[in-house]
């Protein structure tokens, strides 16, 4: 859903009804689990307004709908990995509050099958322009924003997705860049397939470390790489499926080969069997 950008309820009802009830009805699914992106000034009006939160949930429970994440990675109108996509970054206090709203919306559309959401963020800012001082800024707003966190009815989780050319661009970078800075009860990091040589070392760094793994993004391109990571995941992880033209939580079989498939169904098997 996150390549889909919406400007306001009426356009997300029509982007939902577009692609993901249909994909709902393809699968067969009881519950279709998505992910959403919300440019910053959607989500800020509905930050800002109960109401239009409450009216959002009762439309997204009719089509049968259920928000397990945010994409807070692209600020404005343009999807993740266009020009721009890294501003403003962690040491901006745009980002604190564009990412404290989204916080605030996951928190209310959150499935109720869900344990937890996560809130997707990129990984702090360019690496071209950081400094000890940018180190601090963006300390204090994880801190603001990991207060935010526990301030919300449901326990939403704030992910950071490591990215080459960023502040935390590898998975390695990232969990010592986290390492007593951040509360792992409430902060963690992402492993994306698509964007990692070594998945089973990545994912035995994080599980090694203090630092919770709480996504696994994977796409078609990622498919093969499914079968060395199915035994080591954390009750704490999601799933994320991209498919064509959404992102589907946890249980999309949908479009993988046979092996993904059967890899895809043993990690939530492991998955559920902690949980």
């Amino acid at each position: 859903m996150d390549v889909h950008p919406a400007q306001d309820v009426k356009d997300l009802l029509r982007h939902l009804d577009r692609y993901e009830v249909g994909l709902r009805k393809k699968q067969r699914a009881d519950v279709l689990r998505i992910e959403l992106w919300l440019p910053a000034a959607f989500a800020w009006a509905l930050a800002t307004s109960p109401s239009v939160r409450r009216r959002l949930r009762s439309e997204l429970n009719s089509r049968c709908i259920g928000v397990w994440a945010l994409n807070a990675y692209s600020y404005g109108d343009m999807p993740r990995g266009g020009s721009g996509v890294h501003s403003p970054d962690w040491t901006d206090p745009r980002r604190e509050l564009y990412t404290r709203n989204c916080a605030v919306v996951l928190s209310d559309l959150l499935s109720d099958d869900a344990p937890h959401g996560c809130v997707s963020t990129l990984p702090l800012a360019k690496h071209t322009r950081w400094s000890a001082l940018h180190d601090v800024l963006a300390e204090v707003a994880i801190e603001n924003v990991t207060k935010a966190l526990t301030e919300l009815e449901r326990p939403v989780r704030l992910v950071f997705s490591p990215e080459s050319g960023c502040v935390l661009g590898t998975v390695t970078s990232a969990v010592a860049w986290l390492a007593h800075r951040v509360d792992p009860a409430h902060v963690g990091l992402c492993v994306d397939l698509d964007h990692v040589t070594d998945p089973t070392g990545d994912v035995a760094v994080v599980l090694n470390s203090e630092t919770g793994l709480l996504q696994i993004r994977l796409s078609a391109a990622a498919e093969d790489r499914l079968v060395a990571i199915s035994q080591a995941l954390s009750e704490e992880t999601q799933i994320v499926v991209d498919t064509f033209s959404s992102v589907v939580m946890a249980t999309t079989l949908d479009g993988l080969n046979e092996d993904a498939a059967t890899c895809l169904r043993r990690i939530a098997e492991v998955v559920g069997a902690r949980g």
